[in-house]
């Protein structure tokens, strides 16, 4: 495979698909500015393995003076997903600067709230190196299938109400900002091109997914398929509900000691219209 084969199967084959939407949320939330310097992060999976694949297309084919370095994090992964990993850059043309740590191992011991811990020292060592790569973004491959699953867990399993935004400025980290560029594409899709191109599966290697009971997102992910075979939109509805709250019938809200996000990155000129984002593109979708 080369790395022309790679840019066609996204350019050509699941332009609707991948590429126009992908060009939508970089456009609609100004994720991508001349002067930017973006840490991709890859992992060897589908997501980031098309993330990366993405943002080389835009810079080359945009016409945005930025750069991008691709990033791969090794929590500890056992040798052949590591090597897994490695076998796809190499077939996707990508060429990773890899860091080691020690991230499994120091959550060996956990007993609970593993996963969460495991993401926020993941984020940390992301941003931390981003940093000594000379990035002031991190680009993850958060897709919008993890937009609605994350708005429904953190109200059946959180308590609250809480998205996953398009962009968001580090808290801990300033002057960096992370942002998600797949944020309108369903997973579906990355499947079937990851597919079309005969990339090899990659997961996470971790004690949770060699667990016999489900995590919370996968039961959220068992449950939105489920939904979808009576309601084919589901996921949309999900998506067009965090852009449509009505305070007047929420008991009470709060911006934690921030302006509500819009306000925020006053950057952002519109949001997409939500018939467009919506629509299921089973038979069609415009762009």
């Amino acid at each position: 495979m080369t790395e022309r084969t790679v840019s066609q199967s996204i350019q050509r084959d699941f332009r609707r698909q991948l590429w126009s939407l992908f060009c939508r949320a970089v456009d609609t939330y100004r994720l991508i500015v001349p002067g930017d310097r973006i840490a991709v992060c890859y992992s060897g999976g589908k997501d980031s393995s098309l993330l990366a694949c993405c943002l080389r297309d835009y810079q080359r084919y945009s016409g945005v003076d930025f750069e991008y370095q691709v990033l791969m994090l090794d929590p500890g992964y056992a040798p052949h997903v590591r090597e897994t990993a490695l076998l796809n850059a190499e077939a996707l043309a990508l060429h990773p600067h890899i860091v080691e740590t020690p991230i499994f191992e120091a959550v060996s011991s956990v007993s609970r709230s593993f996963c969460h811990i495991c993401a926020s020292m993941r984020r940390g060592y992301l941003y931390e190196n981003a940093k000594k790569l000379g990035c002031g973004k991190i680009a993850l491959g958060h897709h919008l299938d993890d937009v609605a699953e994350t708005a429904l867990m953190s109200m059946l399993f959180g308590g609250q109400y809480k998205g996953m935004m398009p962009r968001i400025e580090s808290d801990s980290h300033p002057g960096m900002e992370l942002i998600r560029p797949l944020y309108l594409i369903r997973e579906r899709d990355i499947v079937s091109w990851a597919g079309h191109l005969g990339l090899t599966p990659v997961t996470c290697a971790c004690r949770m997914t060699a667990r016999e009971d489900m995590g919370a997102r996968e039961k959220t992910k068992k449950m939105i398929r489920a939904l979808e075979q009576e309601t084919p939109n589901v996921v949309g509805n999900i998506f067009g509900s965090l852009s449509s709250i009505s305070l007047d019938t929420v008991l009470r809200y709060r911006q934690d000691q921030h302006s509500p996000w819009v306000d925020r990155y006053a950057d952002v000129l519109h949001f997409p219209g939500d018939s467009d984002i919506m629509e299921q593109r089973e038979g069609g979708e415009k762009g």
